[in-house]
């Protein structure tokens, strides 16, 4: 459900929060019932499987072609612009910058 939740926000943390509220509830919506007597026996597996079928959903709801992995980095190119960013701000850049293209195995 973590990748759905990712997917589903589309990058943004604003709408990931939205998304983990939504899904939260979603999940803790099986127990409280039960704790509540409100669901026994087939019909507490249905409300348990809540999460899952509401990520299903929100899936086939949100997702389309146009849209697909907008805000994600798609290039290498993009990608190694933004590393290098996050580096010059953590003022690491000049440190590691001659290591970068070398692999970590080897």
């Amino acid at each position: 459900m973590a990748v759905a939740l990712v997917i589903f926000a589309r990058w943004n943390p604003y709408r990931c929060l939205l998304a983990s509220l939504i899904f939260g509830g979603a999940g803790a919506l099986g127990p409280a019932l039960q704790a509540q007597g409100l669901s026994s026996g087939a019909v507490a597996y249905l409300w348990n499987s809540a999460p899952y079928v509401l990520t299903l959903v929100l899936m086939l709801i949100t997702s389309s072609r146009d849209r697909a992995m907008a805000g994600a980095p798609t290039s290498a190119g993009a990608i190694d612009e933004i590393v290098e960013r996050a580096l010059r701000r953590a003022a690491l850049w000049e440190e590691v910058k001659d290591r970068l293209k070398t692999s970590a195995v080897a």
